[in-house]
């Protein structure tokens, strides 16, 4: 059977004018040196004078597939494939064209008959290939897990975690005392950390614009000798969002709730809308808008309950294997209800700036300075209250393999502020190991 296609596209080549042979072997010769312009240029004019001939519309379809016109190519491709319906090749790079133009159902059609056909061992490979991305694009639901397990040691666990609002409370609420926690107060304590994220994004309507983003965080903190210092926090988002041309939006609602010491703490639902855009191969840029509504769970906390509106902005740099961040937030926190607790309407600017490099391609490292300012309604000693919180971060990563990487990190923290329970530094060192499944 191939000996007679052969000796038919042999008969066809032979048949056509002799005086076409010499810019036959002219568009031959450009794109053997892969000089598919040029090819296309040539193989274009031989469609234009003979455009039944299967050798010119093969050779065409080739040049015009390497110059990406994918439209041209099919068309030259069906043509071969109208006389000679069986032809292999051609069928193969039918079935690539329509994969370049996103046609996956005709492309699996052409790709599994040529796969059926026991072409090359190389060919077959390519063609799986070329199954498994058409799959995995044809894909609607993508669901990911990531574990995190480790192990760490906190110099003062009373002001853990670093929030001016839960430290305020603890103070109020448990009867802390009200001198330095940096000379006075320190616990220190070993702990164990473990933590869950589940994140599921369901693409529908157009494939790859308008997608649904839901997200599950778990993150639990035992201390060895001090549980009534334990934190559980959960968090369940769900929202829509749309991705095109390297934009992307989300507009998530999150539920929220902390436990401490193994009690109801409080409950948040929030609004953040968040936009993402690549400027440029390098250049990143993101924002986001936060509305949240924070309920204690005691009876007697309701005058604690507060609204935060929060705007974000933040660029990313990658220079070389370098990357580059700076994040800036400015927040405004109020009472629900007007009373005398103190320390809760307040104004927060967040300042971060991150760096991130890989190390003799060994390890990956992460450093980031973290500032915030917080600046009360409430008078302290015949001044507004005002904190300002620094954080000094390093951490060494190791991949094991694809999905298991080993992390240490330590964190430094400083608080100065006109309020003597926030006058605090602490130390954290933290093990953990990462696992993505």
């Amino acid at each position: 059977m191939k000996k007679i296609l052969i000796l038919l596209f042999f008969t066809l080549f032979l048949l056509a004018r002799e005086d076409l042979q010499p810019l036959f072997k002219d568009g031959l010769k450009a794109f053997k040196s892969s000089d598919y312009k040029e090819a296309y240029i040539v193989f274009d004019k031989l469609f234009k004078t003979d455009s039944a001939n299967p050798q010119f519309n093969y050779y065409l379809g080739r040049s015009a597939f390497a110059l990406e016109l994918y439209e041209k190519a099919l068309g030259a491709f069906d043509r071969v494939l109208i006389i000679d319906e069986n032809h292999i090749r051609s069928k193969l790079e039918r079935g690539r064209s329509y994969v370049a133009l996103k046609m996956y159902d005709e492309a699996k059609i052409d790709l599994e008959e040529v796969l059926n056909s026991n072409p090359p061992k190389e060919v077959k490979a390519n063609i799986k290939i070329l199954l498994e991305l058409m799959d995995k694009k044809e894909k609607r639901s993508f669901i990911n897990y990531f574990l995190t397990i480790g192990v760490g040691y906190d110099t003062n666990i009373n002001s853990n975690p670093a929030q001016e609002d839960l430290i305020d409370y603890l103070a109020d609420s448990q009867g802390l005392p009200k001198d330095n926690i940096e000379t006075d107060g320190e616990i220190k304590d070993k702990f164990a950390t473990e933590s869950l994220n589940i994140h599921h994004i369901y693409d529908f309507g157009k494939r790859g614009h308008f997608f649904i983003d839901n997200s599950l965080n778990i993150y639990n903190q035992n201390y060895l000798d001090n549980s009534n210092f334990d934190i559980l926090f959960t968090s369940f988002s769900s929202g829509v969002g749309y991705a095109k041309n390297g934009l992307k939006i989300v507009i998530p609602i999150y539920y929220d709730k902390v436990l401490y010491g193994s009690n109801s703490l409080l409950d948040s639902i929030v609004l953040a809308p968040r936009l993402s855009k690549k400027i440029s191969k390098s250049l990143y840029f993101n924002s986001y808008i936060k509305f949240q509504r924070k309920f204690y769970s005691k009876s007697e906390d309701e005058g604690r309950d507060s609204n935060i509106r929060e705007l974000g902005v933040g660029f990313s740099k990658i220079i070389n294997s370098h990357l580059i961040t700076f994040n800036y937030s400015f927040a405004n926190e109020n009472k629900n209800k007007s009373n005398d607790i103190k320390f809760i309407d307040k104004d927060l600017q967040v300042f971060k700036i991150g760096y991130a490099t890989d190390i003799a391609n060994l390890l990956n490292l992460n450093l980031q300075y973290s500032l915030r300012k917080s600046k009360y309604d409430s008078i302290v000693e015949n001044k507004y209250r005002e904190d300002n919180y620094h954080s000094y971060f390093i951490k060494l990563s190791k991949n094991i393999n694809k999905k298991i990487s080993l992390n240490t990190s330590y964190n430094y923290i400083e608080d100065d502020s006109n309020y003597i329970p926030m006058i605090y530094d602490k130390d954290v060192y933290l093990i953990n190991l990462n696992i993505n499944f």
